[in-house]
């Protein structure tokens, strides 16, 4: 197959930068407001509703359809975006460049710019700025070279990895609208307590007749973490999939880690193996984060595993953790960091229902959690295809 010819042009010829601000003829007194926070790695998180007058001064840039943002300031957190149905009276930080595509397919820009290569390059560039942030000028951005094969290929190849985001994203979405189902059902049955009539005192108040009170710790064994020396090469990057804090936010269960140690560094350490669908939950710096094991793996000493007592299976658990974690930021521990300890789970008090109450819950919900699993296994396909392609799709390597 013939390479493909390359034509290189600089970004600022092919797009707009920051190409429109709220002024005077703003007709809006409310706005719908993205900062840098509210994406990340094109996933949109939250949309702030703000009075334009009560809005911060960086709510400046209004954007468009296939308008491209991506936050200058640690270019390394991937919040970037590619701005779709948006609202007439969207409004984004000026920590983000908008970049509206003008001579070029906006999926193919999207793409090239946010590419792991490119993100990259920024990243560098930030580091070596001198600001209180690592940052950099949009100039960084308009000034790169760009290769572009043609308009028609362009399409082809934006297609092609915008549908497999579209997938992923549909995929989150139904992950998404599950859990908030089975959130929704665990509160009417034990936050609720929807259709029960009886009640008697307790110490937190008034409870359905014949439940208990138990400590978290009565309900949950609570497994600790370790991590091998750094100082020793041998103890990592092996096969043993370790969990951190890192790993904890990207979905209900944890599909795999981004830091691996060999069985000796297992061995030589406090870490041990937890089984499947152990709970684990942060419990140093950014405290209570949680996710589910989807297989048997280690963990840090910046975490904790829970396995439930019992009849009491990670699906109860997990929801009861949902529901707890309030509670357990207010008993936090440390002079310095919030801290979670095993003190912890034993100040946490917690509406124990019978057990026949507790299985039938489980049962109910056991296809669900199958789904969402089975989801985000689909995803992590999905997504390995897609970093997988765009590198080739854009050098060139690959041709449609």
């Amino acid at each position: 197959m013939k390479s493909r010819q390359k034509q290189l042009c600089k970004i600022q010829d092919i797009a707009e930068f920051d190409p429109e601000n709220i002024g005077k003829d703003f007709s809006f007194s409310t706005i719908n407001y993205l900062d840098t926070s509210s994406v990340i790695e094109g996933k949109l998180d939250e949309i702030q509703t703000l009075s334009l007058d009560d809005a911060p001064s960086r709510a400046k840039r209004l954007v468009k359809e296939n308008d491209i943002i991506i936050s200058t300031v640690r270019p390394n957190l991937r919040h970037y975006y590619l701005v779709k149905n948006p609202q007439e009276n969207l409004v984004v930080s000026t920590g983000f460049v908008v970049i509206r595509p003008t001579g070029v397919n906006p999926h193919y820009l999207y793409y090239f710019l946010t590419a792991p290569l490119f993100i990259e390059y920024l990243s560098g560039i930030a580091a070596s700025h001198t600001s209180t942030y690592p940052s950099f000028p949009p100039d960084v951005i308009k000034n790169a070279e760009i290769d572009l094969p043609s308009l028609p290929e362009q399409q082809k190849i934006g297609k092609i990895l915008y549908d497999l985001d579209s997938k992923i994203e549909n995929l989150q979405n139904q992950n998404k609208i599950l859990d908030q189902i089975a959130q929704a059902i665990f509160k009417s049955w034990f936050i609720d307590f929807d259709g029960i009539t009886e009640f008697e005192d307790s110490e937190l108040g008034m409870i359905p007749k014949g439940w208990s009170i138990l400590k978290f710790s009565d309900v949950a064994e609570i497994l600790s973490g370790g991590t091998p020396s750094t100082k020793q090469e041998e103890y990592w990057n092996g096969n043993v999939k370790w969990v951190t804090i890192d790993d904890l936010k990207r979905g209900i269960f944890i599909i795999d880690t981004e830091k691996k140690i060999t069985k000796l560094g297992l061995e030589k350490s406090s870490a041990k193996i937890l089984p499947k669908y152990t709970i684990v939950i942060s419990a140093r710096g950014t405290v209570g984060l949680f996710s589910i094991l989807s297989e048997s793996m280690s963990i840090n000493q910046s975490c904790y595993g829970l396995k439930g007592r019992g009849i009491i299976n990670e699906i109860y658990l997990f929801f009861l953790l949902k529901f707890s974690l309030v509670n357990f930021l207010q008993h936090v521990h440390g002079s310095v960091f919030d801290t979670i300890t095993q003190k912890t789970f034993e100040e946490i008090n917690v509406i124990s229902p019978p057990n026949k109450k507790i299985e039938e819950f489980q049962n109910y919900m056991h296809s669900i959690f199958e789904i969402i699993l089975k989801n985000q296994l689909q995803i992590q396909l999905l997504t390995k295809i897609r970093d997988s392609l765009l590198p080739k799709l854009m050098s060139g390597e690959i041709r449609v």
